[in-house]
């Protein structure tokens, strides 16, 4: 029994999101100090608690589940876990004894091959994805002088098939590529190998940004669709996304991501003649950042202008100026990749170039 995601009722939210981070597991179970389970926390629960405008300072006490099922040891069958774990899709059932200790627990993937169980967890989903793939990847250089930003290997595919992958596992069958820099090589690797996607390549005659190349999918798109920069990987349910986004009537649903940064130097708060309030020594902050993914609705295709540059933020800050409804949908930390980030081999390369 893995014991890292064993947890007291008085930690605080944010302490038990950096845990799920920390671990990968998307459950904690709460205990006493003589290790009776009191309740489950999971990512789901810290996600409503995001989108109901809670402070992530405050303890889990008032928030996990004090009544998740369980089996006691001794006294199941495979079957009947089988059954409990797949009628409430739950990623894990505690195993307690008479006095409601804990003694260990039943994860999904020690009963159901992965396949079947990443079928399983995650809904199914049948509108287009729209892969942003337009840009000439200034982040990504020196990469990017010779290959596209979205044929960049990571180990042994390129970073456009590993996210069409993803979706394609989630029931995605149409992918609309949005392409301009390097736009010949990306499609003639898809004309080169085996894929099995639906892929329809969009050209801009020029690159205008990162919104307006949506504008020429307006006589090809009904209903919603999903929008995903090509250096960016977001582990999520959409079919809970889409829920969302339709339950409420949104024009635009961001996928965004819990991130903490701590300031590493003392920071002086102060008043508005001088004087020194406070001193904090390298605090934490949190925030809520945009990964790039939405969920948009056709009709903030019609906010975006004909031939002119146009990013999502513009967009974005249109379709609120218009009292249009834009949502958000949080992620975990770790469920977020933003593969355009290459620090350390930008370190390697400066130094490289310092021996030419």
């Amino acid at each position: 029994m893995d014991e890292e995601i064993l947890v007291n009722e008085n930690i605080s939210l944010k302490q038990a999101l950096k845990i799920l981070n920390s671990t990968g597991k998307r459950i904690l179970l709460v205990v006493d100090p003589g290790k009776k389970l009191l309740g489950t926390l999971s990512d789901g629960d810290i996600r409503r608690i995001i989108l109901d405008g809670r402070d992530l300072n405050g303890p889990i006490s008032s928030y996990y589940c004090g009544t998740p099922a369980r089996v006691k040891k001794g006294q199941y069958s495979s079957d009947e876990v089988k059954e409990i774990i797949v009628g409430n899709r739950l990623e894990l059932l505690p195993i307690v004894d008479d006095e409601e200790r804990l003694v260990d627990y039943i994860t999904w993937d020690m009963l159901f091959e992965e396949k079947y169980g990443e079928v399983f967890k995650h809904g199914t989903i049948s509108i287009p994805v729209v892969i942003m793939a337009g840009g000439r990847g200034e982040r990504m250089a020196p990469f990017t002088k010779i290959l596209p930003k979205p044929l960049i290997p990571i180990n042994e595919q390129p970073i456009i098939e590993l996210i069409m992958n993803k979706f394609s596992d989630q029931g995605v069958e149409k992918f609309f590529v949005t392409l301009n820099y390097k736009s010949d090589m990306v499609i003639s690797y898809f004309n080169g190998v085996e894929h099995g996607f639906d892929i329809e390549f969009i050209k801009e005659v020029s690159y205008m940004g990162t919104a307006a190349s949506l504008k020429l999918l307006r006589d090809k798109i009904d209903g919603n669709f999903i929008v995903n920069n090509c250096d960016v990987m977001v582990k999520a349910d959409f079919s809970e996304v889409l829920a969302m986004h339709v339950g409420k009537k949104a024009a635009l649903t961001m996928l965004t991501s819990i991130k903490d940064y701590i300031i590493p130097y003392g920071v002086v708060e102060s008043d508005e003649i001088g004087s020194v309030k406070s001193l904090k020594e390298k605090p934490e902050y949190t925030f809520n950042i945009n990964t790039g993914v939405y969920v948009a609705n056709k009709s903030v295709l019609e906010y975006i202008p004909d031939g002119e540059k146009f990013d999502m933020t513009d967009l974005i800050s249109i379709l609120l100026a218009k009292g249009e409804k834009v949502l958000f949908y949080p992620v975990k930390e770790d469920d977020y990749t933003d593969i355009g980030q290459w620090p350390e081999y930008k370190k390697v390369i400066s130094h490289f170039e310092r021996l030419l």
